[in-house]
């Protein structure tokens, strides 16, 4: 349950004489003590400070402080100066230098404006709560699962909720970040904020040259990107993935850099909202998601797809030049045997279906060529006869007189796939599309070799 609100936002701090100064301590006291029992009973940490900062009010107090902040005051401290940057001095000179784990003042200054972003249009923070302890662990599992340098550090995160004054309900949970070491003293981790700041100047570098048409920078971010072991992109392909790009933003991407929302910053990955980018039709605005994330080489991916869908020729078998058969199709035993001749074997099977209680199953008939093998869905006769559906279609050697469309066959270089779906590594290897209500699904395998060739072919009808 989120406890609000005696939330001021507005208010600031002004030099008072000692006289002023200790009514406004009692008054201060006073407040505390009537909010006392509101905290202790609240299940998540209500926003009732002020905006000069939760720990004190005057420079000489925070000059003498030398006793630390406990976890529920460090995250008001962090989320005052989220919430109102002005405050952003005051609060890194109120938390004592030891809880702060030797973050410079350029670097807070810098992590704390970057957290701002996750309140674009969403107003100031309100409240705040601790993560239970399983669901805390399920939350930095996943992070370490692209962080494998940093799981000491992980050990010691939590994993904060934050709660805005105008959040949308249905949205994805926003989430800070906090440490705390084996004496139970909270602190903010300067390895924290600076791999969160390196990924995050990264997805800045990467966007301003999106901005300025700059598919030259755009190129060389990409290259950086991605891991050597995966096998090295060709310069035709990263320098085609930059113009594919460049021009997707140019074209489609209305809303600016500045107006995107920050989902998720941690120090594995960071994930922005692009507001307003035209559907495929170029006539509604719809949202978009980019991510960067670290990957196993410790430098940040970029997970931004121009997905191209399955074209609509690479759902035929192509079979020395000519269209055969199409995935989704009505098929039979006697077009087959024109169309591809007698195969080399044939297995028949069966398979549950929602009809069986009416005493209707459907059959499995998976039928083998000498670099091609189709699953038909449907009916199997006594007389060896058999029709259906095609839900399946395989290639399974390097025959150059067998394609899906024209243009893909086992044997091709990825280089070659990704010229024609210069996006397929982002989904891996997996392309779709959806044509008369039916959705296909076309999948690759790679030898390991230098041109990490295609190895198999696999295009499905999945639903």
């Amino acid at each position: 349950m989120n406890c609000l609100k005696n939330f001021r936002p507005q208010m600031r701090y002004h030099k008072r004489s000692k006289a002023s100064f200790s009514f406004l301590r009692v008054r201060i006291l006073i407040c505390l003590c009537l909010l006392l029992s509101v905290l202790l009973s609240a299940s998540s940490c209500v926003l009732p400070w002020n905006y000069m900062g939760a720990a004190g009010t005057d420079a000489s107090v925070i000059a003498e402080r030398d006793s630390n902040l406990d976890r529920q005051s460090l995250v008001q401290e962090l989320a005052t100066c989220i919430s109102d940057v002005t405050q952003i001095d005051y609060v890194y000179h109120s938390i004592p230098a030891a809880q702060l784990d030797g973050i410079s003042y350029a670097d807070f200054y810098a992590y704390i404006l970057a957290l701002t972003r996750l309140n674009i249009g969403t107003g100031p923070i309100t409240s705040f709560r601790f993560v239970p302890q399983k669901e805390s662990q399920s939350i930095t599992d996943s992070i370490a699962a692209n962080a494998a340098d940093y799981k000491s550090l992980l050990q010691a995160t939590i994993p904060v909720e934050i709660f805005y004054g105008n959040e949308q309900t249905g949205g994805s949970p926003v989430y800070i970040y906090i440490q705390e070491d084996v004496n139970g003293t909270a602190y903010l981790s300067n390895i924290w904020v600076k791999e969160c700041l390196n990924i995050f100047d990264f997805a800045g570098l990467y966007f301003g040259a999106l901005e300025k048409e700059n598919s030259e920078a755009v190129a060389s971010l990409i290259k950086g990107s991605h891991v050597p072991k995966d096998g090295e992109f060709s310069p035709a392909v990263i320098n085609y993935m930059a113009g594919e790009l460049t021009s997707y933003y140019r074209v489609r991407v209305k809303s600016t850099f500045t107006e995107y929302r920050l989902e998720s910053l941690d120090i594995s990955q960071l994930t922005y909202l692009q507001p307003e980018v035209l559907d495929d039709i170029s006539v509604n605005y719809q949202t978009r998601t980019v991510r960067f994330v670290r990957n196993s080489q410790n430098h940040v991916s970029i997970k931004d797809s121009v997905n191209k869908s399955l074209a609509s020729k690479e759902l035929f078998l192509y079979m020395n030049g000519e269209k055969t058969i199409r995935i989704g199709y009505p098929a039979d035993s006697k077009t087959f045997k024109d169309l591809l001749g007698e195969p080399v074997g044939a297995t028949y099977g069966m398979q549950f279906s929602p009809n069986a209680s009416q005493g209707i199953n459907q059959q499995i008939i998976d039928l083998t060529y000498a670099s091609v093998s189709v699953t038909i869905q449907g009916s199997f006769y006594d007389d060896g006869s058999w029709d259906g559906q095609i839900t399946r279609i395989r290639l399974l050697t390097p025959d150059q007189g067998a394609f899906m469309g024209t243009t893909i066959f086992v044997g091709m270089t990825r280089d070659a796939l990704l010229m024609l779906y210069p996006f397929a590594d982002q989904t891996d290897y997996t392309l779709t599309v959806t044509q008369d209500d039916q959705d296909f699904k076309m999948a690759f395998t790679f030898a390991d070799d230098q041109n990490r060739t295609v190895t198999g072919v696999q295009l499905d009808l999945a639903g």
